[in-house]
């Protein structure tokens, strides 16, 4: 696990990248050197395992991100160049709007705007993955099978090529946002949405790509601080259902 600075102001605040270590056999070091081949051989003869483990290259699984500003999705800080490898990121989105721009930088949270570029992207990229294995998959039951009909998501180069544009047009939005970083995030887990919004109104701010990441709402329950008030469970999700 590695920590990551967050940039929340009011007071110290820190995420979480979590990296899982790959393991590997080597030959035991006890029986390398001059005579390798001959130790190996007779650790065989003795029943003994000539391999031990070794733990190496971590993979990146999941980036924790709250409470911070925007910040930390800047391509220049360590944090983002750490979280946007994880194939799966919870990061807050506080406020929605554009307009809750000041709010946000006052609060030191993040607001819809900064995300959607790198959310939309993540989308983007998931449809041209998608399109690619649909393709590679049609491609492969042709040379098994002889000529099958395939669906038109499967094979046709046209929406093979929209897919490809797709991508490219998340990649431009990221650059116009400001980041050149890169994205490969597979799944976002967006929370701590202000209370004043409805899911009404969560689900309007994700209308863009709500098609391609389907927005998953939580049961509503009382906020235990504020009867009146409904709260969330801790997660809402846009969700690619095929992943």
């Amino acid at each position: 696990m590695h920590t990551l600075e967050l940039f929340h102001g009011h007071c110290t605040s820190v995420g979480y990248a979590l990296f899982q270590e790959k393991e590997k056999k080597i030959i035991r070091r006890d029986l390398t050197g001059a005579n390798m081949e001959m130790n190996i051989k007779n650790a065989k003869k003795r029943g003994e395992n000539i391999y031990e483990k070794e733990y190496v290259e971590e993979e990146p699984r999941l980036a924790f991100l709250l409470d911070t500003t925007g910040k930390a999705l800047d391509p220049e800080v360590p944090t983002a160049k750490f979280a946007l490898q994880c194939p799966t990121v919870i990061a807050e989105c506080t406020y929605l709007g554009a307009e809750m721009k000041s709010e946000a930088k006052k609060r030191n949270h993040i607001y819809w705007p900064e995300l959607r570029p790198l959310v939309l992207q993540s989308a983007r990229q998931n449809a041209a993955t998608r399109a690619r294995a649909e393709a590679a998959k049609g491609e492969n039951e042709s040379k098994n099978t002889g000529p099958v009909e395939t669906s038109a998501e499967s094979a046709s180069p046209v929406l093979q090529s929209g897919a490809r544009a797709e991508a490219a047009e998340g990649e431009k939005e990221i650059k116009n946002a400001g980041s050149a970083i890169e994205n490969k995030v597979v799944t976002w887990v967006l929370v701590h949405f202000s209370l004043r919004y409805s899911d009404d109104d969560i689900k309007n701010a994700g209308s863009a790509i709500e098609n391609k990441m389907p927005l998953l709402l939580p049961r509503a329950g009382k906020n235990p601080r504020n009867p009146r008030q409904t709260s969330r469970n801790a997660q809402e999700i846009w969700l690619d259902p095929r992943i």
